[in-house]
């Protein structure tokens, strides 16, 4: 891969979080005659249905949360090709929740889901193949899913197929085009979209130099505590680039950014305070 020009690209992990999205009734089921009839059609074979009882038993909605069932009732979903079950079982493996962890497994079963246009399965197939997790690396491929994914409207799919056209990883290097998927995703409030956009803003990458538009986006990813959006909100705040210049704003972003870790606002609070 090309070295990275104006920022470092950090790869977040796989975008499911242990506890799967619920969907449809799962969400409400309270004990009673709601979960009779949400098992009564699982029973029945209805696979949205055996998806919904799935969550229940994950979630402990209407019954005694219990893992084991949650998979069993994702597992015959999923074998009917029911692709929110197919994304949920690759969840699953992947966090080794009530089965045995396995990459192989998450990565086949969201192929599965992936294959049949569920965004979030498409975003966590891109991952896989760009991290080498579950199959070979292959950025190639994990650029075609990001797209897949960003069509659709997946925020951090559209961040990181930006990251791919920035750095030439699977796609030709193209500044515009990594600027106009950033641009994407930091109107839908990704943090780390917003952030590198105003990057772009602050260095004229693909765009016209704007520092107000830079300190904009600093501010928006500040605003969800992204550390490094704090730690350039408060350089900002504290040179007078693209805001009025005002030592007391630029002090409390850079504590919020220190406070996080952040060794650079650690240092400039030091060189304020003596």
């Amino acid at each position: 891969m090309k070295k990275i020009l104006f920022f470092t690209a950090i790869f977040l992990p796989f975008m499911a979080s242990p506890v799967p999205a619920q969907t449809g009734p799962a969400s409400k089921i309270s004990s009673g005659s709601g979960f009779q009839s949400l098992e009564k059609r699982a029973f029945a074979g209805n696979a949205k249905g055996q998806t919904d009882l799935g969550t229940a038993y994950y979630n402990g909605h209407g019954v005694t949360q219990d893992y084991k069932q949650a998979i069993l009732w994702y597992q015959k979903a999923a074998s009917q090709g029911y692709p929110v079950a197919q994304f949920y079982l690759g969840n699953a493996y992947l966090h080794g929740i009530g089965l045995q962890q396995s990459d192989e497994r998450a990565a086949f079963w969201y192929q599965k889901s992936a294959n049949q246009g569920f965004a979030e399965a498409q975003y966590n197939l891109a991952l896989a193949y760009y991290n080498g997790r579950g199959v070979a690396q292959n950025y190639d491929q994990a650029a075609f899913w990001y797209q897949r994914a960003a069509n659709q409207g997946s925020a951090p799919a559209q961040f990181y197929l930006g990251d791919m056209y920035r750095n030439g990883a699977g796609l030709p290097e193209d500044d515009q085009q990594a600027i106009f998927w950033y641009q994407k995703a930091a109107d839908q409030g990704f943090a780390e979209a917003q952030y590198h956009l105003g990057l772009a803003y602050r260095d004229g990458t693909a765009v016209k130099k704007n520092e107000q538009q830079a300190v904009f986006w600093y501010q928006k990813a500040a605003n969800q505590g992204h550390p490094a959006a704090e730690l350039n909100l408060g350089v900002s705040y504290l040179k007078g680039k693209g805001v009025t210049k005002d030592k007391e704003k630029a002090a409390f972003w850079l504590e919020k950014a220190a406070d996080q870790g952040d060794s650079n606002a650690q240092d400039l609070l030091q060189m304020m305070n003596k």
